[in-house]
Order: structure tokens, then sequence, then C-alpha cells
């Protein structure tokens, strides 16, 4: 299905992440010093891929209207959030879409949040907080549940208040005309 938040479309369909066989070493990053996979040698299995791919290719079709694409996944990885681990906001430059599976997401672990893209511009120059622009919770966030997004579009992950740990796999991917 697809949604549309801030006039851009966001596809969010299920999703059996129990079909993702992931090999990956984790590491802190970023300012948050949240555990991920991100830039470490991610190898998924062969059936991993195919299904993924499948999943993206779902959508891919849904917006291209009467053309079949192929995709290029150009980077895969997992996260782990434990207490009041977070991830800033951000983009994902130099790729189409961006994609957010969520594979194990308990009570209080943190709320993903998309950010407007004129937000900050807006802000800066009228010195106003409008309501609009603000940050938006995404609130089906359900475990087996993929959500696709331009890959421009700002988003984040606020910290938990639970100890038990919040997964999720990301990444991104071009389309292929």
């Amino acid at each position: 299905m697809i949604h549309q938040l801030f006039g851009i479309p966001i596809w969010e369909e299920t999703f059996d992440a129990s079909k993702l066989d992931l090999q990956c070493k984790f590491t802190k990053q970023w300012e948050s010093q949240t555990e991920t996979s991100f830039g470490s040698e991610n190898k998924l299995t062969q059936p991993s891929i195919d299904y993924l791919s499948k999943q993206l290719s779902l959508f891919t079709n849904s917006i291209m209207q009467d053309r079949k694409c192929k995709i290029e996944i150009k980077e895969f990885w997992m996260t782990r959030y434990g207490f009041k681990d977070f991830q800033e906001a951000h983009v994902h430059n130099w790729t189409h879409f961006s994609f957010t599976i969520f594979k194990n997401i308990p009570k209080n672990c943190g709320q993903f949040k998309f950010v407007h893209p004129l937000a900050e511009w807006v802000q800066t120059y009228t010195h106003l907080k409008i309501p609009s622009l603000l940050p938006k919770l995404w609130s089906e966030q359900k475990p087996n549940t993929i959500l696709i997004f331009p890959s421009f579009l700002r988003h984040m992950v606020t910290p938990g208040t639970t100890k038990k740990i919040r997964e999720t796999y990301s990444g991104n991917f071009n389309i292929l005309v």
C-alpha cells in the first residue's frame, strides 16, 4: 500500500523477515554509537536475495506504470537498538530508494520518524515552528513490515526506554530503466 507523507510516496507492506539470512559483523557507529552492520561485509544467502529482490520489485513495478524495471540492491545491513539507543536524523545519498524492515519491535523501543524535506530550510528563514513541517512518527511500526521511501527523505529513530532489543534491516536500491 502506498501512503503519502509530505506529498511523498511511502510504500508499506508485510514482509517475512524470517526469510532473511544475513551473515554480518556488528560495530558501534555514528554519533549514537548504535550497534549496526552498516559498512561491514554483509552476506545474504541467495534465497534471501531472491525474496528481498522480489519484494522490492513489487514496489518498483507499482510506481513505474507499464514498465518492467530491474533493481540494483546497493547496500543491506542490520541495526540493533538497546536501551536509549537511537539513530540521528539522516538521508541516504547516491541512491534512489531506501527501505527499513521491522524485524523485532518491542514496546517502548523507540520510534521511526520522517522529517519534512523543507523543515530546516523553512524554519531557518521564518523562525517559526510550523506543525506540518515537524518530524512525523510512523505509526505502523510492526514486526514483519517493510517501508520503502525515496532516499532523500530524512528519517530517524528516537531513543527507546526498554532493555529489549529492537532489530531492523535496512538498505538502499536503484531502479534500472
